[in-house]
């Protein structure tokens, strides 16, 4: 068979499914049929997840084969290949495409320039291949298409004529046939038009946009985040074997170890603990061996610096002894390090403790965005208080005048409250940006549905100084609130000096204001803080009608001697956490000046059926069961996911949070489960080992 042959065929189907194409567009195609090992799908039958093209097919990306070159036994040098020589070929997903396949989630809104990961491999003894599509290299857009295309489905990638550019399309196994043209007979094939084609790399360079480099450390939100403690000699920055690692080697190498019960029986051959040391112990083992995925990121941390890395191969048990690290931390995976000695002080007091777990291996997933912000300069710790820049002199408010306030859409404190994962933070961002524009949240949404944007001017407005965001915690006070006493670096004798907190800065920015523009402070985990004591006299300036500009405006004196007034253009949204059982630390008198707006769980928000009928099933049987609202499973824990996620999100997030809802319960965990899943229908079932909590897996 010919090219115009294979092409008219690839018409004659992709035209059934409405994806038409102009066969003179191109030069070359090659058709793949996908097996479970090249789909993204949960219980691949191997643990790869690129797509391999073998043999002829590999022509069809001339720059990348060269003969010969493969021709010598190696080992090593084919797992540095990955980390040296990677190429991305640029490619177009058609949303009509996409939309056939029946599973987008609104990822994919119009055709779409993605860029694809390739690499040359060969192993010893093994055939010469390229291995197309490396989960943590690839756009993010390219990745959720995968995630659309199952096993037995055919993947068409088309080259057009004088360009190093390609068009992908899937089809479905039950529509590979159309009348007597199949795809089934072109499959591993290489086609290629007679008439030969030559292209100048320097003429048709494609280069990534923008949003899509944005894009690439945005995909961490998809994978999980690790942190590990290397406490002994280790070599894990090193150039030539980058990696993580963890010591229990007496017990040999664990790939062959599939089940938690095996792990256990092989464990208890090695060492003798109590339950609760075995237990921690086989948790992490666990965690290093099956949990953590090729393209999960992780956290190094040591005592003074961190170091953030990807996951680049899966579980190894390297028996070479090295001078340069410890006998036994023969346990490795392989690491791509992002960005390495990073300074532990520029963390938030929450982010550096949750680096201090007394453990070798565990999960970070709720400090996955602000990775992402590390990764791309622009993070900034929670508690940090604003920039001041040194020529920025304000007035006091008593040399100030302002009028009332008469455009009231919006409260000017207000509370946001709910059960875990309902989206309250999330929601700061439409919150915030209603009120600098002087809309109600559901007009702002209504207008501005593309969150990136959205984020993108929240995080402008930052900078500018017109929202401030700050998270309470048990230690936060007065001083690093409103104004405080620190020590004088400056000064050559031990002298200190007066300096003002997040809020103070805030409002005397919002009162100088000429323009007269909206301020916003954001106090996340407003209730973990003792108010009383963060507030002080601010309990009474914060009031409506004691704002400056109000008829009843108030000042205070502060301690520098200082007048203080909160003014009428600066407003407090607060987030609290309704399970969380100190919200009754909340006195009447904070109470009062606030509004208390509910984030309630929404279902409406997911769009798999059988995940949306699972937390409707799990919420109901937590009201009737506790006969409370506060203790919920939130949305956001079933956004964007599909079946395939199930055991992940049940295991993972909604099952420790049953277990603490209940008190360690295991019969009333059980309980709910099993009647989310029999309303669900899923596929998945409960599994006790008795040994460590309740999980599900799928049937």
């Amino acid at each position: 068979m010919d090219f115009n042959e294979a092409i008219e065929i690839v018409a004659k189907v992709l035209g059934n499914i409405n994806s038409k194409i102009e066969i003179d567009k191109y030069d070359g195609l090659i058709v793949k049929k996908l097996e479970a090992s090249n789909t993204l799908d949960a219980g691949r039958t191997t643990k790869q997840s690129h797509i391999a093209i073998t043999g002829p097919q590999m022509d069809l990306f001339p720059y990348v084969r060269a003969d010969g070159y493969f021709e010598v036994e190696y080992d090593k040098e084919d797992a540095e290949l990955k980390k040296y020589f990677v190429a991305q070929i640029p490619a177009y997903l058609h949303k009509d495409n996409v939309d056939y396949l029946g599973e987008n989630d609104g990822t994919i809104t119009q055709d779409e320039l993605v860029h694809i990961s390739i690499v040359r491999s060969r192993r010893n003894n093994a055939a010469d291949q390229i291995q197309m599509s490396m989960t943590y290299m690839d756009s993010p857009k390219f990745i959720a298409f995968r995630r659309m295309v199952h096993s037995g489905s055919y993947l068409v990638i088309l080259k057009r004529k004088k360009e190093l550019m390609y068009d992908l399309f899937a089809v479905k196994s039950s529509d590979v046939i159309v009348d007597t043209y199949s795809l089934n007979d072109l499959n591993n094939c290489f086609y290629k038009a007679a008439t030969n084609t030559v292209v100048k790399l320097d003429e048709i360079v494609v280069s990534k946009d923008e949003s899509e480099e944005d894009d690439l450390y945005g995909e961490i939100i998809n994978h999980n985040l690790f942190g590990i403690h290397i406490q002994g000699k280790n070599d894990a920055l090193s150039e030539t074997n980058p990696h993580i690692c963890i010591g229990w080697s007496d017990m040999g190498d664990m790939a062959s170890v599939e089940s938690f019960d095996a792990l256990g029986t092989l464990y208890d051959q090695h060492f003798n603990k109590t339950p609760r040391g075995r237990g921690q112990d086989l948790g992490q083992i666990w965690r290093f061996l099956h949990d953590m995925q090729i393209g999960d990121y992780v956290i190094y941390s040591e005592s003074d610096c961190f170091h953030i890395g990807r996951i680049i191969s899966d579980y190894n048990y390297n028996a070479v002894e090295y001078d340069a690290q410890d006998h036994d931390y023969k346990n490795e995976r392989k690491v791509e390090w992002l960005k390495t000695n990073i300074d532990r002080s520029i963390l938030s007091k929450a982010f550096n403790s949750a680096l201090k777990a007394g453990m070798s291996l565990w999960t970070l997933n709720d400090y996955k965005s602000a990775v992402v912000d590390i990764l791309n300069d622009v993070y900034v710790k929670d508690e940090e208080k604003p920039i001041v820049e040194e020529n920025e002199e304000f007035m006091s408010c008593l040399e100030i005048t302002r009028e009332p306030r008469t455009n009231k859409i919006h409260p000017i404190n207000f509370i946001v409250y709910g059960a875990p994962g309902t989206g309250k933070t999330y929601s700061m961002v439409e919150y915030a940006l209603a009120i600098v524009d002087n809309i109600t949240v559901d007009a702002f949404r209504d207008a501005n549905p593309d969150r990136k944007s959205n984020v993108a001017r929240y995080k402008e407005l930052v900078k500018a100084g017109q929202i401030v965001f700050t998270t309470f915690h048990q230690n936060y006070g007065y001083e690093e609130f409103i104004q405080g006493l620190r020590p004088d670096k400056d000064s050559e004798t031990m002298a200190f000096k007066t300096v003002d907190g997040v809020f103070k800065i805030i409002a005397d920015r919002a009162l100088n204001d000429a323009e007269g523009k909206n301020y916003i402070i954001i106090i996340d985990e407003i209730n973990r803080a003792n108010i009383s004591k963060v507030f002080g006299e601010l309990i009474t300036l914060i009031e409506e009608d004691k704002r400056w500009g109000e008829l009843n405006e108030t000042s205070a004196t502060l301690q520098s001697g200082e007048p203080f007034a909160v003014p009428n253009n600066l407003y407090i949204i607060g987030t609290m956490n309704s399970a969380d059982k100190s919200i009754s630390l909340i006195d009447a008198a904070l109470r009062r000046r606030f509004d208390f707006i509910e984030q309630k769980p929404d279902s409406s928000l997911v769009t798999d059926m059988v995940l949306k009928t699972v937390l409707e099933t799990i919420n109901l049987s937590l009201v009737e069961e506790l006969d409370s609202t506060d203790l919920l499973v939130g949305h956001s824990y079933f956004m964007n996911k599909t079946q395939r996620d199930l055991c992940n999100i049940l295991n993972n997030n909604i099952i420790p949070l049953l277990y603490e809802y209940f008190y360690d319960n295991r019969k009333k965990v059980a309980s709910i489960l099993t009647e989310a899943i029999k309303k669900a229908d899923a596929s998945i079932e409960i599994v006790d080992e008795k040994v460590g909590r309740l999980r599900v897996k799928e049937v």
